[in-house]
């Protein structure tokens, strides 16, 4: 079993982006907010209020019920809600797109289904969006930055379950047992 522990300081923001996509998959389920510091690929369900630093992508069989910003939207699946991209929307079918629409540039494939208002953004609605979405993306790197440390223990390269409690992440073999504390401050899992 690996143990390591590394500052957060070390972890800059540009480190982050470098990540792979955050990937809602398609057996994943999920509600609630998301504020990302890179992509974002939906290939499952959500629902809720999505900010993104870089691009999201919702894919064929993706569907979105809620609110999503970014700077770059590429939409394949379904969304239902509120879109707000400051650069390029690309609805590409067989998008279905019901709701309210801002986008500072739009490209929209032949096949692709809308129902509701797209409204261009003018180059000052464009810099207030920005701000509002980089204020919200700076108080989750403050967060971030405010732990101390992350610890990480790692019992495979292939695992099963990631369990976060506050300053802590653990990975887990899929045939131990999740062990359950009030510690816990959320579970992710797929299977």
């Amino acid at each position: 079993m690996k143990l390591f522990t590394r500052n957060r300081e070390e972890l800059k923001t540009a480190e982050l982006k470098k990540l792979p996509p955050t990937v809602v998959a398609k057996n994943m389920f999920i509600t609630g907010e998301m504020i990302c510091l890179g992509d974002v690929k939906i290939d499952g369900f959500f629902k809720g209020n999505l900010i993104a630093e870089g691009k999201v992508i919702v894919g064929e069989e993706g569907q979105v019920q809620g609110t999503l910003k970014s700077s770059t939207l590429l939409v394949q699946g379904i969304v239902e809600g509120t879109m707000e991209c400051t650069g390029l929307l690309n609805l590409k079918s067989p998008a279905v797109v019901i709701g309210e629409t801002f986008y500072g540039d739009i490209q929209i494939d032949s096949g692709t289904k809308i129902k509701g208002k797209i409204n261009q953004l003018n180059s000052e609605q464009i810099k207030l969006l920005q701000q509002e979405n980089n204020s919200a993306i700076k108080r989750l790197s403050e967060k971030l930055n405010s732990l101390k440390e992350i610890k990480v223990v790692n019992s495979s390269d292939s695992a099963d379950q990631v369990v976060v409690k506050e300053q802590q992440v653990s990975v887990k073999k899929q045939d131990e047992t999740p062990k359950v504390s009030q510690q816990a401050s959320g579970a992710i899992s797929s299977w």
